[in-house]
Formats: C-alpha cells, sequence, structure tokens
C-alpha cells in the first residue's frame, strides 16, 4: 500500500520490530521477570517466540507486535495460525525444562509513530489459551 508502513524484515518496520522486542524485554525486566530466551526457534520447526520470561514458577511466552503509527490493532495480527504455532513451540520448550511450570501465552504491543513522540507499550497477559489438541 502506497503511504503506509508494512510489516517486513528490512527497512523501518523490520528495524522498529526489533526495537520493539528490545522494548518489550526492557519493560518485562523493570517488572520482575527474568528473560529466558528471546526470538526463540524450536528445533525443526517455522515459528519464533519473541520472547520466553519467567515470573516466579510461571513460564511466560510472549509475543511482541508493533506498528509504527496508529494503522490496525497489532492484536489483530493474532490469528488462529499463530497461536496454533506458539502454543506448539511453548510445548516443545517445556518438554525440554527440568522442572514442572506453569505457563501463559502474553501479547506485548508497542505503537510509536507521530502521534506518539515514545513509544506505547501494552500489555496483555493471558492473552490467549492455548487450543485443544485433536484426540
Amino acid at each position: 500500500m502506497a503511504g503506509k508502513e508494512q510489516k517486513t524484515r528490512g527497512g523501518k518496520q523490520g528495524n522498529f520490530g526489533h526495537e520493539a522486542e528490545q522494548l518489550a524485554a526492557d519493560y518485562l525486566r523493570g517488572k520482575g521477570y527474568v528473560i529466558r530466551e528471546m526470538n526463540w526457534n524450536p528445533p525443526g520447526a517455522h515459528v519464533e517466540v519473541d520472547i520466553i520470561t519467567q515470573l516466579d514458577d510461571t513460564m511466560v511466552f510472549v509475543e511482541v507486535k508493533s506498528r509504527l503509527d496508529r494503522y490496525g490493532d497489532p492484536m489483530e495480527s493474532i490469528t488462529p495460525r499463530k497461536i496454533r504455532f506458539l502454543t506448539r513451540a511453548a510445548d516443545s520448550y517445556l518438554r525440554n525444562q527440568p522442572y514442572d511450570f506453569s505457563y501463559r501465552f502474553d501479547v506485548i504491543t508497542v505503537v510509536h509513530g507521530p502521534d506518539f513522540p515514545e513509544p506505547e507499550i501494552s500489555h496483555y497477559e493471558d492473552a490467549f489459551l492455548p487450543p485443544l489438541s485433536s484426540r
């Protein structure tokens, strides 16, 4: 689309996406979370968990969504397909831990642009539940 930033690996949005993940990690550290992993990929999978963090005995899998302006709600990009991929990745991560953690899925949105001289960070705890596995 002409005149609108697109989320790509390159360009302004790609750079801001990486910056947004760093801002989200700093935000979480400030709230007492311990960052365990950033940009974690399970072996053989085509999905990435932006941030894996721990708060007490809870492992938190965080998806970071960013926008350079108010065009569209960043939460709209959390699709059922994305949720399935994230929950599979979380399952893979948890299976390799020496302790049985409780877990949850959070989303952090970061919006920055002409209307926001400073990035606006919103944290949605328990943003979604993992889908039931088919039997």
